[in-house]
């Protein structure tokens, strides 16, 4: 993403926008939550601009792949963002191109692009298109078709149909050779029921839109049940379950649903059938409705599933309801313990179990999509969360309809699904904020756990779809945001997440612990853990962090698997017995430190304790040589009794790592004896290459951290080059010490926070002639530093070799030694010659 847009210049709730706003662009809807407060909307449109503003200089130097690329960005931000549709219509080729017409045409409103979007798509498949927007007397738009016929413009209520005629105006602005096109207004008729709208030619539709209620006069559904009417004096709860496509998703969940209810669960099952477009589906699900509790209610139009839930509802006279997705999983029993946790209050309304892709409710992996298992995964899952949280709820801002318990008072009280929701996303989220107006609890039953494959009925148009309808939500409920920012926060469901990962099952792959502290070391101990899951391994990272004063160590596994949650304090003989108890338990085969002036020692006594050897890596070379000084008597007297804990664990590693020849040659100069293990890590490839065009150059700055020391040499850098009365300017790739105090300086630019993975992007339109970095201590091994070594431009850095390894002929090492002055002299004088 463009960084340079996160900087200390922008008021806080605007840093927080656009953090949402990249959070939205990978479709991470939890953490854009997150990132909101009240005074952000998470409005996409100013980082969507930055991507194309740099599509557009990487279009203009020719570099057309990274133009893609970054409108590909924008319109994941904002799909409808029309500067960014724009460009892609005209420089991407082949079915991007089309999709992209495809998008104008639904949302553009310039006569001459839509003309140009209409001929593309004439060119590969016809031209059988409309654009309307609906108002609750009238829809308003246009259509356009290439037969020489009237179309037919249908609206379908529940006991009504209305045609008109569509007679093609050879006047229109999209009237052209072989396009017939022609302005729409048409009056709606009033209903208290979604309408369907669909344009036709010769019967074949070619254009459809549900369209919500515009009356509030209330009439009676007249549908009946495919099977029966379910019988009035039938209390128990009812599971509906919409169906549309995906055959195997579908039966799957059906069939596990099925093998619950034949081990004689007491509730009924209403399967909707929402108009399927696949026989073997409708045929399956009508076999169904033989089995005794199952009805099964069949769509005679598409309703999507609000429309499906709430015709479903109004064949149900009484009891409590579980809404139910087609694409889950669900185990034994679930039904009865929902119905459990949500009479253990009165006044809870609402209940959602965990799931691997439950939104507000993830495990292991909070606020993430995790990867959904199979169904013995799922009981599995499933039995330990039954006797862990038994009678455990948890209040949350919401539920999600993935698998929602209803109860019967809360139903009655708060009425259906908003139609105002377009097409199933958000819904669910506003009848549970509708319950709470209403006195109702949301609540989480983390006893229950049930498997969600997630994101199949809509797949690349969720993102639109759900910013659309966020809108809506924003306006009902403003301060929705900075409740379930708070919610993440403080993440009530850790505790009962925690217990289950307590008890689940060693894996079958010996994991390999990294432990590691905060900032810029934990960027090393992921890069590790990614070497060593692409090599088979099972690594699980162990965060060493202070909180509440105490320092503890916390679990995560580096893909989706558990433990995610699970954390141990380390002060206490009680904490040390517990991690004790689980390191037994899971049987890493080893553990590898890579941050050892933070670990204590208690942890290393734990390790040798269970015969779990431990490695060190050299990372923080300053940390490493602070602690090694305490082998020097002349010295002892004044280390800290930090460097001596730092030390003992050096002293009782089994190996020494280190990450780079550098850090090999620093590292023999310390230890007096042992040879270090020399294990390079991944570089990410850095894709830049220096302009050979005349005209001012930059000097790229890639700080690893920043501290007070980096602050001072770029300052520093900023003055010489100004004072040199050179044209060169400076980019800081990266935070510092005060990014205000830095760009005070005219010649002086600073990104914000940036990965190592989109460096390339960030400097690609700065015309960079050099780089510096490695500057603030022996830092070995981090991914920026790396990167930036390893690009094909001419780079200056420190060199804690000593001299041992020769630089590359364009490059520039300065000695470790060197002062402020000397540094700025040497870097000035490299630029000069080069």
């Amino acid at each position: 993403m463009p960084s340079q847009l996160i900087t200390s210049q922008k008021p806080h709730h605007q840093i927080l926008e656009i953090l949402a706003a990249k959070a939205l662009a990978r479709g991470d809807f939890a953490t854009a939550f997150k990132f909101s407060d009240r005074r952000c909307r998470i409005d996409p449109s100013p980082l969507a601009h930055s991507y194309v503003l740099r599509a557009e200089a990487a279009h203009n130097i020719g570099d057309k792949s990274a133009a893609l690329t970054d409108l590909t960005s924008a319109l994941k931000i904002s799909p409808h963002d029309a500067a960014a549709t724009r460009r892609m219509f005209a420089w991407a080729t082949g079915p991007e191109r089309n999709s992209t017409a495809l998008n104008l045409i639904a949302h553009d409103q310039d006569v001459a692009t839509l003309r140009k979007a209409i001929k593309a798509l004439a060119l590969v498949g016809g031209v059988r298109l409309a654009s309307i927007s609906v108002f609750d007397e009238y829809v308003v738009g246009w259509a356009a078709w290439d037969r020489d016929e009237v179309a037919e413009l249908t609206i379908v209520s529940e006991n009504s149909e209305i045609t008109s005629l569509l007679v093609p105006d050879p006047f229109h602005p999209l009237s052209a050779h072989g396009v017939r096109a022609t302005a729409l207004h048409v009056a709606r008729p009033s209903s208290a029921v979604p309408q369907m709208l669909s344009m036709s030619l010769q019967s074949e539709v070619f254009f459809s839109r549900r369209m919500a209620p515009n009356s509030s006069t209330k009439t009676a559904d007249s549908a009946v049940l495919h099977s029966r009417r379910l019988l009035t004096d039938d209390r128990r709860p009812t599971v509906i379950v919409p169906v549309y496509g995906d055959y195997s998703a579908t039966t799957a969940c059906l069939e596990s649903l099925l093998a619950d209810k034949q081990a004689g669960k007491s509730y009924r099952i209403l399967i909707v059938d929402d108009a399927s477009p696949e026989p073997d589906l409708s045929d399956y699900v009508n076999a169904l409705s033989k089995h005794p509790d199952v009805s099964v209610l069949t769509n005679p139009i598409n309703l999507g599933f609000v429309g499906s839930i709430n015709r479903a509802l109004s064949h149900l006279p009484g009891g409590d309801i579980v809404l139910l997705n087609a694409d889950t999983i669900v185990p034994p029993g679930f039904v009865d313990r929902l119905q459990t946790a949500a009479q253990l209050s009165d006044n809870i309304g609402t209940v959602v179990p965990l799931s691997n892709n439950g939104e507000i409710s993830d495990f292991p992996h909070p606020n993430k999509n995790n990867t959904l298992g199979s169904r013995d995964d799922v009981k599995l899952l499933d039995r330990i969360a039954a006797a862990c949280n038994r009678n455990v709820v948890v209040d949350t801002p919401n539920g999600t309809g993935f698998c929602l318990y209803v109860t019967r008072a809360c139903l009655d009280a708060v009425g259906g699904l908003s139609e105002r929701f377009q097409r199933g996303y958000l819904e669910d989220i506003d009848f549970c904020l509708r319950a709470r107006e209403s006195g109702f609890r949301n609540v989480c039953a983390p006893s229950v756990y049930v498997g969600h494959a997630g994101s199949r009925s809509f797949k690349s148009e969720k993102r639109s779809l759900v910013l659309r309808n966020l809108g809506v939500l924003d306006r009902r409920f403003p301060h929705f945001r900075a409740e379930c920012a708070a919610f993440v926060a403080s993440d009530p469901l850790r505790p009962a997440r925690e217990a289950i990962e307590r008890q689940l099952p060693s894996p079958s792959t010996l994991p390999a612990l990294i432990l590691t502290g905060p900032g810029v070391l934990r960027a090393v101990a992921q890069r590790r853990a990614n070497r060593l899951r692409a090599e088979g391994r099972a690594p699980i990272v162990l965060d060493l962090i202070y909180q509440n004063g105490q320092l503890r160590m916390s679990f995560s596994a580096t893909d989706d698997t558990a433990p995610q949650s699970l954390s141990f304090g380390l002060t206490t003989p009680d904490d040390l017995r517990d991690l004790r108890v689980y390191l037994k338990q899971l049987a890493p085969s080893h553990c590898e430190i890579i941050d050892p002036a933070m670990t204590p020692t208690t942890v290393t006594q734990t390790l040798a304790a269970l015969n779990i050897p431990f490695d060190v890596w050299v990372i923080d070379g300053a940390s490493v040589a602070s602690a090694l000084a305490t082998q020097n008597t002349a010295l002892a007297a004044s280390v800290t009794a930090a460097d001596r804990q730092c030390n003992e664990t050096i002293s009782a590693a089994r190996n020494i790592l280190v990450p780079c020849p550098t850090a090999e040659v620093f590292t023999m100069r310390l230890l007096r004896g042992r040879k270090p293990v020399l294990l390079e890590l991944p570089i990410f490839p850095l894709p830049l290459r220096r302009h050979r065009s005349r005209g001012a150059k930059t000097l790229a700055i890639v700080p690893a951290r920043s501290s007070a020391k980096a602050f001072l040499v770029i300052r520093a850098l900023a003055v010489s080059l100004d004072d040199w009365n050179s044209d060169v300017s400076i980019i800081v790739a990266g935070s510092t010490f005060d990014d205000i105090r830095l760009m005070s300086h005219d010649n002086v630019f600073v990104t914000g926070p940036v990965e190592a993975s989109e460096l390339g992007d960030v400097l690609r339109a700065h015309n960079v002639g050099w780089m510096f970095t490695g500057f603030d201590g022996p830092l070995f091994g981090h991914p920026l530093i790396q990167s930036t070594m390893n690009a094909d431009i001419p780079v200056a850095y420190t060199d804690w070799s000593m001299g041992c390894l020769n630089p590359r002929p364009s490059d520039l090492a300065i000695r470790a030694d060197a002062t402020s002055d000397q540094l700025c002299h040497q870097i000035v004088s490299w630029i000069e010659r080069s």
